[in-house]
C-alpha cells in the first residue's frame, strides 16, 4: 500500500481506507475543511491583490508545505504526476 509508505507527514493528507460502492472505489482520507487550494486562491484573491506583501508571504508558506510533502513522497520513489492547485488540500489559512 502506498500510503503506508508515506506513513504520517505534516504536509500530506491522512488515507484512512477504500470505500467499494457498486462499481467505483473512493478513497477515505481525512477531512480538508477548506477544500482545494484552488477555491481558497479564488474566495481570497480580491483581498490578497491589495496587498502583495502578504501575498508574496503566502505564496512563499504555501510553497514551502508543498515542497515538503513532494520532498516525502519523492523519499519513497513515488511520482504524483498531477500536481495542481486543485489537487492540494487545504485545513486551514491564515491570511
Amino acid at each position: 500500500n502506498i500510503f503506508s509508505l508515506l506513513g504520517r507527514h505534516p504536509n500530506l493528507v491522512t488515507f484512512h481506507g477504500v470505500v467499494y460502492h457498486q462499481q467505483s472505489q473512493m478513497l477515505l482520507t481525512e477531512l480538508a475543511p477548506l477544500g482545494s487550494l484552488d477555491g481558497v486562491i479564488d474566495g481570497h484573491a480580491a483581498a490578497l491583490r491589495g496587498n502583495v506583501e502578504a501575498w508574496k508571504g503566502m505564496v512563499l508558506q504555501i510553497l514551502r508545505q508543498v515542497c515538503a510533502g513532494m520532498v516525502r513522497i519523492g523519499e519513497v520513489d513515488i511520482i504524483h504526476r498531477d500536481l495542481a492547485l486543485r489537487n492540494i488540500l487545504v485545513f486551514a489559512w491564515d491570511a
